[in-house]
C-alpha cells in the first residue's frame, strides 16, 4: 500500500518536472499527465484491492468455530496485523457491517496486535475507530471504545466519556474500562457507584477498571469487597485487581483467603496473583498450605509449588517430591524411579538436584545406551545451572567426545554455546 502511494507521488513530481523543465521532459516516455495519473491510480487500486482480498481470506478464520478455532483464530490475527497500514479500513469496514461480539472482539484484538507489534501506528488505527465511537449498534461502539483504550488514544477520552451516558449496559462497561486504560482522574466515583450496580456486566468492569487505575483506602475497601460478588465473573476479577495494591493488608488477607476457597479457579487465580506480587514472607506458608491440600487437583498443587519456587522456597516442591523419593527408597537399585525424580526436579528448574537425581540412575543403569541418554539428561541440567565444566566432562562421556554439533539448537545449552572456552565443540 505504501509503495503504491509513494509511487503515485513520484510519478506527480516527475509530470510537474517534465512540464516545468524541457531537459526533465526530455528524459522521460512521453505519457501525458492524464496517462501517468491513470496508470498510478491503476496500480494503487490493484494493491488495495490485493490487501482487501487477504483481509477477506482471514476474515473468515476469524469466524472459526468448533474445534481449533483459538490457534485458527490467533494464526489469523497475526496475518491481518501483519498486513499493517493496508488492513486497517477493510477492518473498521467490518466492524461498521457486524453484530456478532465474538467476532467485533476478535477485530479489536487485531488491532491490538497491530499496535503492540508495530505494524501500524496509533496514528493508523485511531482515527476510523473514532467515527464509530457514535455507532447506533452498541456492540460496534463497545469494540471501538475497547480498542481506542487498549492503543492508550487520549484524543477519543472525551468522546468516550460521552458514551458514558448511554442505556446499554456494554456500552457503559467499556466505557470505564477504556477511561481507567487512558488514567481519566475524573473516573473514581463512576467506577465506586458501578462496583455496587445490579448489573454484574458494570460489576465486572468496576472490577477490571480498579485492577488498572484503584490506588486510595477507599478504593481497595471496594476492591476487596468485589472478590465476595456472588457474580464468579466479578469475583475473579477482583481477585486480579488486587495485585495493584499488594502492599495492603487488607488486600493480602483477603487473597490468602482465596487460597483456602473450595472453587479452585479461586485459587488458581489468586496463586497467579501471589505469584506475581512475589513477597515470599507474606505468602510463602499459604501457598505451603495448598500444596499440602491433598483434596486438590495435582496440577494446581503443583502450580502453588511452583509460584513458591518462584518466590524462593522449595518447601512445595519438595513436598511434592515425597512419593516419588519413597519410590526410590523402595527401589534403590531401579533406574526409573530415580530417572521419574530426576525429570519431576527438572519440571521445578531445581538443575543441580536434577543432576544428581540422574547421575544416581546413571550409577545402577546397566545398558549402554541408556547410560548415554542419561549423561546428557545431566549435561543439560549442568548447563542450565552454569556449570559448564561439569556440563562437558557429560558430553564428553556421552558417546560425543568433543564434538557436539546435534546439540547446535538445543535450548539447555544456549548459554553454553557463548562461552568461548566451548563455542568450537558446537560449532565446528
Amino acid at each position: 500500500m505504501f509503495r503504491s502511494i509513494w509511487r503515485f507521488h513520484a510519478m506527480i513530481f516527475l509530470v510537474t518536472m517534465a512540464t516545468l523543465c524541457p531537459q526533465v521532459r526530455s528524459q522521460i516516455e512521453p505519457q501525458s499527465i492524464e496517462a501517468l495519473l491513470a496508470e498510478a491510480t491503476e496500480n494503487a487500486k490493484k494493491e488495495t484491492d490485493l490487501v482487501e482480498a487477504k483481509v477477506k481470506t482471514q476474515i473468515r478464520h476469524l469466524k472459526s468455530q468448533g474445534k481449533g478455532a483459538k490457534a485458527t483464530q490467533a494464526a489469523a490475527r497475526t496475518r491481518l496485523a501483519q498486513l499493517g497500514f493496508g488492513a486497517i479500513a477493510p477492518l473498521v469496514s467490518n466492524i461498521l457491517k457486524s453484530k456478532d461480539g465474538k467476532f467485533l472482539h476478535q477485530i479489536s484484538l487485531v488491532f491490538a496486535e497491530m499496535f503492540v507489534s508495530k505494524t501500524a501506528k496509533l496514528s493508523d488505527i485511531a482515527p476510523p475507530l473514532r467515527d464509530v465511537i457514535d455507532s447506533q449498534e452498541p456492540l460496534q461502539s463497545s469494540v471501538a471504545i475497547e480498542t481506542l483504550g487498549y492503543i492508550g488514544d487520549q484524543k477519543a477520552l472525551d468522546a468516550i466519556r460521552l458514551q458514558g451516558q448511554r442505556k446499554s449496559i456494554q456500552v457503559q462497561a467499556s466505557v470505564l474500562v477504556a477511561r481507567a486504560r487512558l488514567s481519566d482522574e475524573t473516573i473514581f466515583e463512576d467506577l465506586r457507584a458501578a462496583a455496587q450496580h445490579e448489573e454484574a456486566e458494570l460489576r465486572k468492569a468496576a472490577a477490571e477498571a480498579f485492577g488498572i487505575v484503584g490506588r486510595n483506602p477507599q478504593d481497595q475497601k471496594t476492591m476487596v469487597a468485589l472478590i465476595g460478588d456472588e457474580n464468579k465473573e466479578v469475583a475473579l476479577l477482583a481477585i486480579k485487581s488486587l495485585g495493584r495494591i499488594s502492599t495492603n493488608s487488607r488486600a493480602m488477607s483477603a487473597l490468602h483467603d482465596m487460597l483456602t476457597h473450595e472453587d479452585p479457579d479461586y485459587i488458581a487465580t489468586a496463586i497467579k496473583v501471589i505469584k506475581k506480587i512475589g513477597r515470599k514472607e507474606y505468602s510463602g506458608r499459604h501457598l505451603l498450605n495448598v500444596v499440602k491440600r491433598r483434596s486438590l487437583d495435582l496440577d494446581l498443587r503443583k502450580s502453588a509449588a511452583l509460584a513458591l519456587m518462584g518466590l524462593g522456597g522449595k518447601d512445595g516442591m519438595l513436598e511434592l517430591a515425597k512419593p516419588l523419593r519413597a519410590a526410590v527408597k523402595a527401589q534403590p537399585k531401579a533406574v526409573r524411579p530415580q530417572e521419574a525424580l530426576a525429570n519431576f526436579y527438572v519440571e521445578f528448574g531445581a538443575w543441580e538436584m536434577a543432576a544428581k537425581a540422574y547421575s544416581r540412575a546413571l550409577e545402577v543403569s546397566r545398558r549402554g545406551g541408556e547410560q548415554n541418554d542419561l549423561r546428557l539428561e545431566i549435561a543439560r541440567c549442568w548447563a542450565r545451572a552454569d556449570r559448564f565444566k561439569k556440563a562437558a566432562r557429560s558430553l564428553k562421556e556421552s558417546g560425543r567426545e568433543s564434538s557436539w554439533q546435534d546439540l547446535v539448537d538445543d535450548p539447555a545449552f544456549a548459554k553454553m554455546r557463548e562461552d568461548k572456552r566451548y563455542r568450537r565443540n558446537f560449532y565446528d
